[in-house]
């Protein structure tokens, strides 16, 4: 889950890379519901991580090789990765 608060549908444009810097999230939906999440409610966290769940992220960010402490970048935001 993301730090700071976050089985399901993946949707074809999105992409999960991995760069020198950290892993990078990316899609239209992804990036707008960062967008559109305040990180300051823990409410709208909840919510957010959910839907982490949903879309079965933690899973795919294995699959690619992210680690406890790595970065995860989602648009504008950055986060730190947790299990």
């Amino acid at each position: 889950h993301i730090a700071g608060g976050s089985k399901g549908i993946l949707y074809p444009y999105e992409k999960y890379n991995k760069t020198g810097q950290g892993f990078i999230v990316s899609g239209k939906s992804l990036e707008k519901l960062v967008a559109m999440t305040n990180f300051g409610n823990d409410e709208a966290i909840r919510r957010f991580q959910y839907i982490w769940r949903l879309k079965d992220i933690d899973e795919k960010l294995r699959a690619k090789g992210i680690k406890e402490g790595d970065t995860v970048y989602i648009g504008e935001m950055e986060f730190e990765y947790r299990q």
